[in-house]
């Protein structure tokens, strides 16, 4: 069997979907940011302009000559609006679409070339994915038809979370073993109100005050943030991470005793996902 997939190459859960069924099938990714993936044949689609309109439309054509040329049973695309939408343009049949959260909910809701794009993929994939009942129902919103959803609810492997897999190596090395630990590993943007992050961490600290915080260093707000802590007298609670690939996350989540999370989907927009480090 041949399956095609859309996405981010470097999204874990484009890979684990492409990784997973590369054991035992031909499985082949589109995608414009390449990166390798064992046993998955990646193409990068795309040319390389200043112009956003004539790069998408020159994804588009890729992805139609190149499904022409692998002749796919079945195509998958990782987010409706974007790869979803590249698919439904190239007539790539049957279509499965993945809804990721923000491109059925604040995305369409806030932008008017989005929600045209969006409505465009649902009417015409044969399969849409989404994460729960409430995204279903705003899916429908969307113009796709409910007997095309099917509820694909995340989830993870819970042993690699549990207190029993924590690394007392990690947190001798964080300096971390003999305080409470709160990790918080969002990127440090508007979109996951990030800046509610300082509000948060005083209040944590009003009922402990030796907690330390492990903050993953990425996001357009972050150098900032950084420069405002310098007034901070509790700037030394904070350890800032390096990007953390996410086979080494499980680590980091196990070993920490809180997991701090600033985002909330905007009022009376259903769709959102929770994000892969949640639900973990």
């Amino acid at each position: 069997m041949k399956i095609c997939y859309l996405g981010q190459a470097k999204s874990p859960i484009v890979r684990s979907w492409a990784e997973h069924f590369a054991r035992d099938h031909e499985v082949h990714l589109l995608t414009d940011d390449y990166y390798p993936i064992e046993g998955v044949k990646v193409h990068r689609i795309g040319w390389d302009t200043k112009i956003p309109g004539i790069t998408y439309w020159t994804r588009v054509m890729d992805v139609g000559n190149l499904l022409e040329q692998i002749k796919p049973d079945v195509v998958h695309a990782h987010y409706a609006f974007g790869y979803g939408t590249m698919a439904a343009l190239a007539g790539a049949k049957p279509l499965v679409i993945t809804a990721m959260g923000s491109d059925i909910g604040s995305g369409a809701a806030g932008s008017w070339l989005i929600r045209r794009g969006v409505r465009y993929a649902l009417q015409r994939c044969d399969v849409l994915a989404v994460k729960d009942d409430m995204a279903g129902r705003r899916a429908v919103e969307l113009g796709c038809p409910a007997d095309r959803i099917v509820i694909s609810r995340s989830c993870c492997d819970t042993a690699r979370f549990s207190p029993d897999a924590a690394s007392w190596a990690l947190r001798w090395q964080l300096f971390t073993n003999s305080c409470t630990t709160v990790i918080y590993t969002r990127p440090f943007n508007r979109y996951y109100n990030a800046l509610d992050l300082g509000v948060a961490m005083q209040s944590i600290m009003e009922h402990d005050p030796d907690v330390k915080f492990l903050i993953v260093d990425h996001g357009d707000l972050i150098d900032g943030w950084k420069e405002h802590l310098k007034l901070q007298p509790w700037m030394n609670r904070i350890i800032f991470l390096p990007r953390i690939p996410h086979e080494d996350m499980p680590r980091y989540l196990a070993s920490a005793d809180i997991y701090l999370d600033t985002f909330y989907p905007q009022p009376d927009v259903a769709g959102h996902g929770h994000g892969t480090n949640l639900i973990e």
